[in-house]
């Protein structure tokens, strides 16, 4: 809504102040884009980058609509800032919301690409953003806990590769040669 109401951004700078200062009335208190996103959706917590921090403060009264932490990292693959390198624009509703998030979660893994010659395995950098989410989910995963790091994201990611992908990268990962490299994210502008 914000990039057709406020036209789309010309470069990663005007997108950014385009998230922090397109804002919505909810529940009568006003939030950017960046408070729903990292404030709300995500617990009040840190954006990536350097210099940043929570939101929230503990008297504010938005606190009351963030979700628990830790965050489900699936909301990465769900939520859409118009860039080519962001997850498809999707819809989604409460009473098949699990459903819809794993099936967009396994939908941006099919671009993921598995090199059994090199041992790469290339994701979006979004994982590398966000790491924080995935490390504190993969805790909760069988054999996840004390994982952290690139174990973390790989403990995470491969139940959503495809099959053919899921096999070589847990031989790759069983003779720990995997490793995680983060493609370039691209912020053009996704006109689809």
């Amino acid at each position: 809504h914000a990039l057709v109401a406020l036209g789309p951004p010309a470069n990663l700078l005007s997108r950014l102040r385009l998230y922090a200062s397109a804002s919505y009335t909810i529940g009568g208190q006003v939030l950017s884009l960046n408070e729903i996103e990292n404030g709300c959706i995500r617990a009040n917590r840190k954006p990536p980058g350097p210099f940043s921090r929570p939101y929230f403060g503990r008297e504010d009264p938005r606190l009351a609509f963030c979700l628990p932490s830790p965050p489900d990292p699936r909301i990465h693959f769900g939520l859409n800032c118009g860039a080519k390198g962001c997850p498809p624009i999707r819809f989604y509703k409460a009473e098949n919301l699990d459903a819809s998030l794993d099936r967009a979660t396994k939908g941006f893994f099919g671009s993921a690409e598995v090199d059994e010659a090199s041992g790469e395995i290339r994701v979006s950098q979004i994982l590398q953003w966000y790491k924080v989410d995935f490390e504190d989910a993969v805790q909760v995963l069988p054999g996840g806990a004390g994982l952290k790091g690139d174990a973390a994201l790989l403990h995470y990611l491969v139940p959503y590769l495809n099959d053919e992908k899921q096999e070589v990268a847990k031989k790759l990962i069983e003779k720990h040669t995997a490793k995680l490299v983060f493609q370039p994210y691209d912020w053009g502008l996704n006109s689809k």
